[in-house]
This record gives structure tokens, sequence and C-alpha cells, in this order.
């Protein structure tokens, strides 16, 4: 059985075993929120890229499926504000925008379509790039890694000896 009222070694002070394991628990409430944050956020994202976009937006009704692929990153990491858009425009009913309030969106659309591909061509591959270089950095310094029971223990003569150098 533990000591519930173990010593630090280093301080000398008494701790509680709760008291030493509260770190490890907070963070792992926090992980499960973060999945759970991403899991919610991924169904939504589906479903507001599927029905949820033309609800908000009604430009959006007649959207291809490239457009409706691009909402699902932003869709998932934003659902709180968009589920309560999409709720309020549902309650208050879609509005059709007349095509006259649209035709200054669609004139500047080309230059825009032109820019994005420019940046899908430039970053798309360097972004591929800093990946491999960023795992082929780890892969050769990688520190081995080992569990705390194989580590050496430090003894009062072994940090004697280590003064001493």
């Amino acid at each position: 059985m533990r000591d519930l009222h173990a010593r630090d070694r280093r301080t000398g002070s008494s701790t509680t075993a709760a008291a030493r394991y509260l770190p490890a628990v907070l963070v792992e409430f926090l992980v499960q929120s973060v999945q759970l944050y991403a899991i919610v956020g991924l169904l939504f994202s589906l479903a507001f890229a599927w029905k949820g976009a033309a609800v908000v937006d009604p430009v959006a009704t007649n959207a291809t499926l490239g457009f409706r692929v691009l909402l699902l990153p932003g869709a998932a990491l934003l659902w709180p504000l968009l589920a309560h858009r999409w709720w309020k425009a549902a309650l208050a009913g879609s509005a059709d925008i007349p095509s006259d309030h649209t035709e200054h969106w669609q004139r500047g659309s080309e230059r825009l379509r032109s820019v994005a591909l420019v940046m899908w061509l430039v970053l798309g591959p360097a972004l591929v790039v800093v990946l491999v270089v960023a795992h082929l950095a780890r892969s050769n310094g990688t520190p081995s890694t080992r569990d705390a029971t194989q580590l050496p223990t430090v003894t009062s003569e072994t940090k004697l000896m280590e003064d001493s150098r």
C-alpha cells in the first residue's frame, strides 16, 4: 500500500498522494474535453456543410462539393458559433438574397480563384517540405524514452561526485 503522506526527497515536505497526482487528472480531463469538442465539431461540420450553410447564407444553396469540403475544418473548429447562427437563421426563416446583391461578389471571384490557386500551388508543396524536414530532424535527434523506473537514482554520493568534477 502506498504511503499517503510521503515525503518529497528534494524538499522534505509532506505531500498527499492526491496532491501529487492532481495535475495528471487535470491533464486527462483537458485531453478528454478537447477530444469531445473535436468529435462534436466533426459531426456538426458534416451536418453544417450538408444543410446548415444554405440556411445561414442562402447564397450557399447551390454550392459545389468543393466549397462544402472547404467548410468542414472551419465548421469543426467554430461549431458553437455556427450552431448559434444556424439556430437563429432557422428561427428567422431563410430570406432569399436578390441576385443584384451578389453580382459584385461574382465579378471579383475569378481573381480570387486565381489567387487561391497560386496559394495552393505554392503553399501545398512548401507545407510538405516543412513536414518532411521536421520529421527528419526529429528522427535523427530523438532522445531515447525510458520509463522513470529505469532512470538511474541520484544519491547524495552521486551528487557529491558530480559536484567535485
